[in-house]
Formats: C-alpha cells, sequence, structure tokens
C-alpha cells in the first residue's frame, strides 16, 4: 500500500505486461499558463486572404481539369472531322464544325498553353467569389454573431 501527499492509502495496481511509453516531445519551454478568452470580432482582412488563397487554388485546379478537358475534345472533333470528311467523300468545309478547324487545331496543339490559361481564367472569378463570401461571413459574425470561447496559452518572450 502506498500514501499520497494528503495521507490517504492508494491502492497500487499490478502491472501484468510491461508499460510502453511513448517518446518524450520537445515542449518550448518559454510558454506560459492556459486561459479562456472570448473572441468577439474576426479580422475582415484575414477573411478576405483566406477565401482569396482558397478560392483560388480551387478554381486554378478546377480551371486546368477543364482545359485539359476542352483541349482533348477539340483533338476529339477533329478526328471526327477527317473521319466524317472521308467517309463522305466531302471538303471538311462543308461540314459541322468546318469553319472552326483551325482554332480546334490550335486548342489540340497547343495544349501547355491552353491548360494553364484556362485554369487563370476560372480562378480569377473563382478567387473573387470566395474572398467576398468570407468577407460577407465575417462580416455576419461581426454584427451579430456571439463571442465565442477560445482556449489560448500565453506564449512568454524569449529571455536573451
Amino acid at each position: 500500500m502506498a500514501v499520497d501527499p494528503h495521507d490517504r492509502v492508494v491502492a497500487e495496481a499490478a502491472v501484468t505486461s510491461p508499460q510502453r511509453r511513448l517518446p518524450h516531445v520537445a515542449e518550448e519551454l518559454r510558454t506560459g499558463p492556459i486561459r479562456s478568452v472570448r473572441l468577439r470580432r474576426v479580422s475582415l482582412r484575414a477573411a478576405l486572404l483566406g477565401g482569396v488563397a482558397a478560392g483560388f487554388a480551387a478554381g486554378l485546379f478546377a480551371g486546368c481539369l477543364l482545359g485539359a478537358g476542352l483541349s482533348w475534345l477539340a483533338g476529339q472533333a477533329l478526328d471526327w472531322q477527317s473521319h466524317l470528311a472521308f467517309q463522305l467523300g466531302v471538303t471538311e468545309d462543308l461540314l459541322p464544325l468546318g469553319q472552326q478547324i483551325g482554332i480546334l487545331q490550335a486548342m489540340q496543339d497547343d495544349w501547355w498553353l491552353v491548360v494553364p490559361l484556362t485554369g487563370l481564367v476560372v480562378a480569377m472569378p473563382t478567387a473573387l467569389a470566395t474572398a467576398l463570401g468570407a468577407a460577407l461571413l465575417a462580416g455576419i459574425f461581426n454584427r451579430f454573431g456571439p463571442a465565442l470561447e477560445l482556449m489560448v496559452e500565453d506564449v512568454l518572450p524569449p529571455m536573451d
């Protein structure tokens, strides 16, 4: 039997297997106590920048996928045009999309330009829309939202 600092008897548990311990994580030496604070306002600038970054990344990804799809479809349309012209025995100008063959060939041949440019064209309005949405949410929270309880840790300045 063991006795704790308050002179109470504490039962000891028998260990049947070796105890596994996690490696110690190096902790910062200059940290203060944890305290509770209330978040009353959200920074509008941070909301705008976060919205721009998230929207631009998502729009760039979606736009590049769209550009790759458009380039592939242009190649498929050209292939279909050439097979149809051969089977019907007519010139390509008389077929559907006959006047757009030059544009389709440029889209297929210059795919390395089409894909990133389409990505940028889609990313810009997406970034603007998500930035405005994030700013709207921040404004609504600042005006009508309740304060949020957060647990923060005081970080003391380093001693030199």
